[in-house]
């Protein structure tokens, strides 16, 4: 639940605009508690039934959310062209396979210094660095953001709250990656 605490307030943070803000990590640390109680609502969790947990999540995401908006500003992750939980969705046909597909997906974070240097990176709040990261997350959205706008990603990454010391793995691709991926898709379907 770390993750998707930790996600929603910098989904805030980046939609809202609250790093427009005169105390951008205030205002974002003022909404914790909104975050926990929308991710417990979805994920239909009672916070009585575990107080203890509760507290732990609240303070873990009390002590990574500073961390993780200087990570944002270190890293240049912020521009006026960026967005959080972006719908990268597109219905895509391909002639070879004779048929069209809903090809589904959101980015976590896209962060554009102008329309042709794109960043997508999805964020992970896992205790474990390397738990749950699979390139091919990240080159999916690669395919999908160049369908939907024309335009391939220039950088792929994976940013990891817990690990503000070293918060950014790049994932190299290229074109070859994305039409082997697609073309996997159109496979299994």
């Amino acid at each position: 639940m770390f993750g998707s605490v930790i996600g929603k307030v910098l989904e805030w943070f980046y939609n809202d605009k609250i790093w427009s803000e005169r105390d951008p990590i205030s205002s974002a640390m003022g909404r914790i508690d909104e975050a926990i109680d929308l991710i417990f609502l979805g994920e239909k969790f009672d916070r009585f039934s575990d107080p203890a947990f509760v507290n732990i999540l609240r303070m873990d995401v009390m002590t990574y959310l500073p961390r993780a908006i200087e990570t944002i500003k270190s890293n240049q992750l912020l521009t006026t062209n960026s967005h959080a939980e972006n719908d990268l969705t597109v219905v895509y046909g391909n002639e070879k396979y004779g048929m069209t597909l809903k090809l589904g997906g959101r980015a976590d974070f896209c962060h554009s210094k102008d329309r042709l240097d794109v960043w997508i990176l999805d964020g992970k709040g896992s205790k474990y660095r390397e738990k749950y990261v699979d390139s091919d997350q990240l080159i999916w959205y690669a395919v999908q953001h160049y369908i939907k706008y024309h335009v391939a990603p220039t950088r792929l990454g994976f940013i990891f709250w817990k690990f503000p010391d070293d918060p950014i793995k790049w994932i190299d691709y290229d074109e070859s990656h994305m039409r082997i991926l697609l073309d996997n898709v159109f496979d299994v379907a």
